[in-house]
C-alpha cells in the first residue's frame, strides 16, 4: 500500500487540483477576483498549469495507471497533438488554451492515480468545495429575496453583465445580462449559469449521499447532503432535475437488481424520483408561464419558456451541418450561423472544435469510462458514489464544453475510485 501524503502535501495538492478546475469551463471565481485586483489571467492561467505541472512530475508513476487510465490518457495525448494540428492550419488562438486545459487533465490523471494520494481526502475537499459554495448561493439567494443583501449588475472580464452580492451571481430565468429582474431567480453562486453550477453540484451531493448510507459522521453529512440539494433545486435547472432522473431511473431498472448492497433503497429514492418528477413539472411552468411570458408574445409563450430544449435542438441540428463543408469541424461555423455564444451541447461543440476525428476520440474516451463505472456499479458497497458521475454525465453531454477541466478531473477522481474499491480499500 506504501505510505501515503502527509496532511500538508494532501491539502496543498487537493487546492492546486480544486483551483485548477474551478478556472476552467463556466466558474469565474478566481479569473474574476484577478481581474479585479488587476492580475494579468494569462499568467494566472501558466501559473496554474506550471504548478501541477510539477506536482504531477514528482507524482508519475505511469506502473500504477489502470488500463482505463492509460486508454484516457493515450486519447488525450491523441486528441493534443490534433487540435494543435487543424489550429496550426486555421490560425485560430483557442488551439493553445484548449490544449493547456486537456494537459491539464493528463496532470490530473497522474497525480490522483499515484498510490501514496489520499483519495479519501480528496473526497471530502469536493464536498467541503461544494458544500461552500452551495452555503454562498443560498445566502446570496435567499438574502436578496428578504431584502438582507443588495445586488448591483458588474461587467467581468468577458464583457457581460452579471448581478453580483455577497456569495456570487444572481440572475432571472430570462438571461444572465437582462437588467429587468423577473419573478423566477436562479442560484449559480459563482459560475456564469446556473445549470453548470447545479452540475458541479452534483458529485458532491451524491458522495456525501453515499456517506450518509454509509454512516460515516451521518449527522453532519445529512446537513451537508441537504444543502447541497437544496442549492441544487435552487439553481431550477431543467438539465440536471433530468440529469437526476435517468440516474435513479438507471437504478430502478438495472442497479438495485445487480448489487444486493442497495435493494432497500428502493423505496427512499422511488419517492426522491416522484418528488424530481413534480419539481420539475413545476419549474418548467414556472419559467414558461411566468417568467418567459414577461417577454413574448401571447402566442410565443411556449416556445420562448421551452427555449432551453427547442432552440437547443435548432442548434444541435444547424451544428451538425458543418459536415457539409469540413469533416474536420471548423469553429468559424459557429459564427457564420449565429451559434457563437450559444451552447447546443458537448456533441455539439466537439464536432465543431474538430469534427469527426475528435467526437471519435472523445467518443471513445466517454464509453470506456462509462462502461467502467457500469461494471462496477455490479458489485461494489458504493454504488450511490458512483451514481455521481453518471448524473453528471448526463447533463454535461446536454450542457458542457468538452475541454472543461472538472469533467477530466471527474474522470481522474473515479477510475481512482474504481482502482482503491477493486483493490478493497475505503474510499470515502
Amino acid at each position: 500500500m506504501g505510505i501515503m501524503d502527509s496532511k500538508i502535501a494532501s491539502h496543498y495538492k487537493n487546492i492546486s487540483i480544486a483551483v485548477a478546475f474551478l478556472d476552467s469551463g463556466s466558474c469565474r471565481l478566481i479569473s474574476e477576483t484577478a481581474y479585479k485586483i488587476g492580475f494579468n489571467l494569462s499568467i494566472l492561467h501558466w501559473a496554474i498549469f506550471l504548478n501541477l505541472a510539477l506536482i504531477a512530475l514528482y507524482s508519475f508513476t505511469p506502473r500504477e495507471f489502470t488500463r482505463i487510465q492509460r486508454q484516457i490518457a493515450v486519447c488525450l495525448v491523441l486528441i493534443i497533438c490534433y487540435i494543435l494540428l487543424i489550429g496550426a492550419f486555421r490560425g485560430y488562438g483557442s488551439a493553445q488554451a484548449i490544449s493547456r486545459e486537456i494537459i491539464e487533465a493528463i496532470f490530473l490523471l497522474i497525480i490522483i492515480t499515484n498510490s501514496k494520494f489520499n483519495i479519501v481526502r480528496l473526497g471530502n475537499f469536493v464536498v467541503l468545495t461544494g458544500f461552500t459554495f452551495s452555503v454562498l448561493s443560498l445566502i446570496l439567494y435567499w438574502g436578496y429575496f428578504f431584502g438582507l443583501i443588495s445586488i448591483k449588475p458588474v461587467i467581468i472580464s468577458n464583457g457581460q453583465i452579471y448581478f453580483e452580492g455577497f456569495g456570487g451571481y444572481l440572475n432571472n430565468a430570462y438571461h444572465s445580462d437582462v437588467l429587468n429582474f423577473g419573478s423566477l431567480y436562479r442560484s449559480q453562486s459563482y459560475w456564469s449559469e446556473a445549470s453548470p453550477f447545479a452540475q458541479f453540484l452534483q458529485v458532491p451531493l451524491f458522495i456525501s449521499l453515499q456517506k450518509v448510507v454509509s454512516n460515516k459522521e451521518k449527522v453532519v453529512n445529512v446537513v451537508i447532503c441537504a444543502t447541497i440539494a437544496f442549492a441544487l433545486i435552487m439553481t431550477f435547472s431543467m438539465v440536471n432535475f433530468f440529469a437526476l432522473i435517468v440516474t435513479l431511473s438507471i437504478f430502478f431498472l438495472w442497479v438495485h437488481k445487480k448489487n444486493v448492497h442497495y435493494s432497500g433503497l428502493r423505496r427512499v429514492f422511488s419517492l426522491i424520483l416522484v418528488l424530481l418528477l413534480l419539481f420539475s413539472g413545476y419549474s418548467l411552468y414556472k419559467i414558461t408561464t411566468i417568467e418567459m411570458g414577461r417577454k413574448a408574445d401571447r402566442g410565443n409563450v411556449l416556445f420562448k419558456g421551452t427555449g432551453g430544449y427547442t432552440t437547443r435542438i435548432d442548434r444541435f441540428t444547424t451544428t451538425m451541418g458543418v459536415f457539409d463543408e469540413s469533416f474536420f469541424g471548423d469553429r468559424a461555423y459557429a459564427y457564420k450561423h449565429r451559434l457563437a455564444g450559444d451552447n447546443a451541447g458537448t456533441i455539439a461543440g466537439i464536432v465543431l472544435i474538430g469534427g469527426f476525428p475528435l467526437l471519435l476520440l472523445a467518443g471513445y474516451i466517454y464509453s470506456k469510462f462509462l462502461i467502467s463505472i457500469f461494471k462496477i456499479m455490479r458489485k461494489t458497497k458504493y454504488v450511490i458514489l458512483y451514481l455521481g458521475s453518471i448524473s453528471f454525465f448526463v447533463a454535461f453531454m446536454l450542457y458542457g464544453a468538452f475541454h472543461e477541466v472538472y469533467c477530466f478531473f471527474l474522470f481522474a477522481l473515479f477510475t481512482t475510485y474504481i482502482k482503491r474499491d477493486l483493490a478493497e480499500r475505503e474510499i470515502i
